[in-house]
């Protein structure tokens, strides 16, 4: 997912010391660049590469790394591996008429009152009455696993805060 982190492993034996470099491909394979620290990258000469909120648009770049004993041993280059990068859900909540919140389909739902969420509340429609008043967002993950939280519908009891008793007078 967009907010989450990716990782390519490799393990090497051979000659110490070993020396690491990841390279990556933005057209299939076709050409290689080697991967510097810094962005969304960290750990680019070591067994570890670390991709940290990688945006959609990585999505199907390819990586390989170069590892090198000490001489005279030649380097040798690991098999490539894509990288596949999800995009977070959208997720739009409204409260129609003014009691019922709703959201478009989702793997999974979490419906959640001033930030704490609401019992039963797993669905994509959640029916609020008056003991239910308050500010509500809805936490959804889609079928790849990627969670997002809605924009905020605040459900209140009315524009007016009178009261009205009848019939009148009453005693």
């Amino acid at each position: 997912c967009t907010d989450g982190v990716a990782t390519f492993t490799v393990a090497a034996t051979g000659s110490t010391p070993l020396t690491y470099q990841w390279q990556v491909s933005t057209n299939g394979g076709n050409t290689w660049a080697n991967v510097t620290n810094g962005g969304v990258y960290s750990g680019a000469t070591t067994a570890t590469l670390t991709i940290t909120a990688p945006p959609v648009s990585m999505s199907g770049y390819f990586y390989r790394v170069i590892v090198q004993g000490a001489l005279p041993c030649p380097s040798v280059t690991s098999f490539q591996r894509v990288l596949t990068v999800n995009p977070l859900p959208t997720v739009v909540i409204s409260a129609s008429p003014y009691t019922t919140v709703t959201a478009a389909a989702a793997s999974s739902y979490t419906g959640l009152r001033d930030g704490v969420a609401v019992a039963g509340a797993n669905a994509a429609t959640l029916v609020v009455d008056i003991d239910g008043l308050g500010d509500y967002t809805l936490r959804v993950t889609d079928i790849n696993g990627c969670t997002n939280v809605s924009n905020m519908v605040t459900i209140t009891d009315s524009i007016s805060g009178k009261c009205f008793i009848y019939p009148n007078p009453t005693s």
